[in-house]
């Protein structure tokens, strides 16, 4: 999966370690990134992965 750049909901459930279900509901709220192919909605993994480093909190203390 890893050298394919555009992913659908499974495949980026399985790379977030979410369900599906999770995903679509993200999407229905626009809290992560999709790129919308038509009907098809599709994820930009480099996209995703700075989603997820923007989703990091430094432990305080």
């Amino acid at each position: 999966m890893s050298t394919q750049r555009l992913v659908d909901t499974d495949a980026v459930a399985v790379y977030l370690s979410l369900t599906p279900a999770a995903i679509s509901h993200m999407v229905q709220r626009h809290q992560i990134p999709f790129v919308r192919l038509g009907r098809r909605v599709r994820f930009d993994l480099r996209q995703i992965d700075r989603w997820v480093e923007r989703q990091q909190f430094e432990a305080a203390g």
